[in-house]
């Protein structure tokens, strides 16, 4: 019944790749300890590994919410979001990963993917500006990448030049 014990025995689990065994004592150390940061960032780490997100979810935004400049428990946090395909909230996280660590690639790269998702949605919406807004993030990460480039020029022109208004038909005498 002691959450430092249970929390070793946790990651000593972990560090050896035994991820399903590790969950046991740090959900009982996660009970005794609900406010410890680290034993939060370790079992969502531990479902993670696991590709059990729905169940990383909770553990990671507790974690977040305990240490919200602490990089590592973002961008698992991110990367949960984004596999259970909750694109605006993983965006949000991943952006302030990427903040706290820009020179983390598998961040970046996820950042970006998770700009285009939603660059594409808002095109889709005919929101334009918005999708601006989100393809420039993405031109910033890979700016090297023609298509986003073509794409943000191609937003440009529309905002320039928006479809033109239908006029109202003016109602036929009968």
């Amino acid at each position: 019944h002691d959450p430092d014990r249970l929390t070793t025995l946790g990651l000593l689990y972990g560090q050896h790749g035994r991820y399903e065994e590790a969950v046991k004592p740090l959900e009982e150390a996660c009970g005794l300890d609900p406010d410890s940061f680290e034993i939060n960032h370790d079992l969502g780490l531990s479902y993670f590994r696991l590709q059990r997100y729905r169940e990383a979810r909770r553990p990671l935004e507790k974690a977040v919410a305990l240490r919200p400049d602490f990089f590592g428990s973002n961008a698992l946090l991110g990367a949960t979001l984004y596999m259970q395909g909750e694109d605006e909230a993983a965006y949000g996280v991943l952006d302030h990963a990427h903040a706290l660590n820009p020179e983390d690639r598998d961040t970046a790269d996820l950042l970006f993917k998770e700009a285009l998702i939603l660059a594409s949605k808002e095109e889709t919406q005919k929101r334009y500006t918005s999708a601006l807004t989100y393809l420039r993030t993405a031109g910033r990460l890979q700016p090297q990448d023609q298509d986003v480039q073509a794409r943000i020029s191609e937003l440009l022109r529309h905002a320039s030049h928006p479809p033109a208004q239908k006029r109202p038909e003016k109602d036929t005498p009968q």
